[in-house]
């Protein structure tokens, strides 16, 4: 369904991520897709990809962040990470 919504027919550039691991900033979650767009931005601005040729991806396997396991707000799934 997230690909028949995507505005191009084609993609040049993929990045996919499961939120762990992150910059060294931990288990992210859901909330690492920012990565991936950011990702996405620089190849776009260094590399000449165009815009709606890049498609950023998220993995939703669950979390170990404790904090977003009680998080009410927490936009991913909260479960442990599956491994």
């Amino acid at each position: 369904a997230m690909c028949a919504n995507w505005p191009a027919d084609e993609v040049d550039a993929i990045v996919v991520t499961d939120g762990s691991r992150i910059l060294g900033l931990g288990d992210l979650g859901v909330s690492g897709m920012g990565i991936s767009v950011g990702k996405l931005s620089c190849y776009v601005v260094g590399a000449g990809f165009y815009p709606h040729r890049v498609l950023p991806v998220c993995l939703d396997v669950g979390t170990n962040n404790e904090k977003f396991l009680k998080d009410p707000l927490y936009l991913g799934l909260q479960h442990p990470r599956i491994e």
